[in-house]
């Protein structure tokens, strides 16, 4: 059985939902954009937590389509490994987190970060983590 659970962050309330990270990506899509993301699944269900661009175009004029790395994806990256507890990318399959949602029930609502299951002081709001570094924020 599933268990829901309630994690507040910053003043917001999040649905949670314990499971387990089932595989994770690290890599460009098929349209040349990096990003990284977790499939993580419990009983009953599952969803991927992710997907944000980590890289940037190297021409902003949009003549050369080659792209670079950014220190936000870096650190997106960072983060990840850190709000789950792990040393190494490689050791996330299989580790158990709270997959945090917009609203009080995982059911139809768009996952939008993850929790430690055992260290409160761990969340990452993936969209927070983001708004961050566009106002250029001291991490």
């Amino acid at each position: 059985m599933s268990r829901e659970i309630l994690i507040e962050h910053n003043g917001v309330e999040y649905g949670g939902q314990i499971g387990t990270i089932k595989s994770t990506s690290l890599g460009y899509e098929f349209h040349g954009i990096l990003t990284a993301s977790l499939t993580i699944e419990w009983s009953g269900g599952g969803v991927s937590v992710g997907g944000f661009c980590l890289d940037e175009p190297k021409d902003r004029e949009g003549r050369d389509y080659s792209r670079r790395g950014t220190a936000y994806g870096l650190d997106h990256i960072i983060r990840i490994i850190e709000t789950v507890g792990v040393e190494r990318w490689e050791d996330l399959q299989g580790r158990q987190v709270i997959v945090l949602f917009e609203g009080r029930s995982a059911w139809g609502a768009h996952s939008v970060g993850l929790a430690n299951t055992t260290d409160d002081s761990k969340v990452l709001v993936l969209g927070e983590h983001a708004a961050l570094w566009r106002e250029g924020a001291e991490l």
